[in-house]
């Protein structure tokens, strides 16, 4: 279920969603290191979402749930999360865990997930 993703499309996707971006070579091992990976495209073959897991097999992290906001609201993340859920490493997972942002929880919800008991906490400069 990997796709044929560049380094480039992926930093480009980032950069147009406002999130931190990353150089080509960090991209290519990012991607490279994926457990699984769902993408969209338009008609002109134009990457327009993408979801990944990373971890070890047992624990699972969904990250980089993320739409073009010209796409947004069309239903892309939904189906980028039904893929991604469906892919054996996900599937199988023994603990799978995601960091929402406040306005996705729905989307989320919608598939099972529910807010834990722990802080989500992270290592600043």
């Amino acid at each position: 279920m990997k796709p044929t993703l560049t380094p480039d499309e992926y930093v480009a996707l980032r950069a147009a969603v406002e999130w931190p971006t990353m150089s080509a070579e960090r991209a290519a091992e990012a991607l490279r290191d994926s457990l699984a990976t769902a993408t969209e495209r338009d008609d002109n073959s134009r990457l327009i979402g993408l979801a990944r897991a990373i971890g070890d097999g047992f624990y699972v992290v969904i990250v980089d749930v993320m739409v073009h906001p010209d796409e947004q609201e069309n239903g892309v993340a939904h189906r980028l999360l039904e893929r991604l859920l469906a892919h054996e490493q996900v599937e199988g997972a023994g603990h799978l865990s995601l960091f929402a942002a406040p306005d996705a929880t729905g989307l989320y919800e919608s598939f099972g997930f529910e807010a834990g008991g722990g802080v989500y906490m992270r290592l600043t400069e």
